[in-house]
């Protein structure tokens, strides 16, 4: 579905697509699953409490209901940002051809922005990779800048193995080069 959006010049090939990096998706969606369990620990702490203790002075089976209430509500809410987490992983996606690069990055569950370049523009690419993480699981930041009067530039956090994805977009680069001085001189 997102691939079909995304129209293609007449014999424009596409080398490469990528996503953010696995590791992104696995630790946020780690928080909202630690975070859902929250409230069993409260709860439990709550009951050890007052039974043992005695120190509350809240009898807690009485409000056993509402906790299994709200618990469910909780339990949706961290679902649906499960949903949106996967949603937004999955719709960010770096897209290289053989002419230029196109982003798309997902803002908010229904804003989403795209931008493209040709290849042409290419002025700069920089990787950052900050952390021993990063270096251990191959992922970091990668910018590249355009040949424009506004320097603008295309910057993804977690971009995994971003020297590769350096190398693939500068040979890239440099096969265009090539393929357009091929045609300048049948021209001239």
């Amino acid at each position: 579905m997102l691939f079909e959006k995304i129209h293609l010049e007449e014999g424009e090939k596409i080398i490469k697509i990528v996503r953010k990096h696995w590791f992104i998706l696995v630790i946020r969606t780690f928080y909202v699953l630690v975070s859902a369990l929250l409230p069993l620990l409260v709860w439990w702490f709550i009951s050890y409490q007052d039974a043992n203790l005695n120190s509350l002075h809240i009898n807690t089976a009485d409000y056993f209901g509402h906790f299994v209430y709200l618990f469910a509500l909780w339990i949706l809410y961290c679902w649906i940002a499960i949903v949106y987490i996967w949603t937004d992983y999955y719709l960010d996606v770096w897209t290289i051809t053989d002419r230029r690069i196109i982003a798309v990055e997902q803002v908010s569950l229904f804003n989403r922005s795209t931008g493209s370049f040709r290849l042409e523009r290419l002025q700069d690419v920089n990787i950052y990779i900050n952390g021993i993480l990063a270096t251990l699981l191959h992922y970091g930041t990668i910018e590249l800048q355009t040949a424009s009067g506004s320097q603008d530039e295309f910057r993804t956090d977690y971009m995994p193995h971003p020297r590769s994805l350096k190398s693939t977009i500068l040979e890239a680069t440099d096969n265009r080069f090539k393929v357009q001085n091929q045609h300048d001189q049948r021209n001239t």
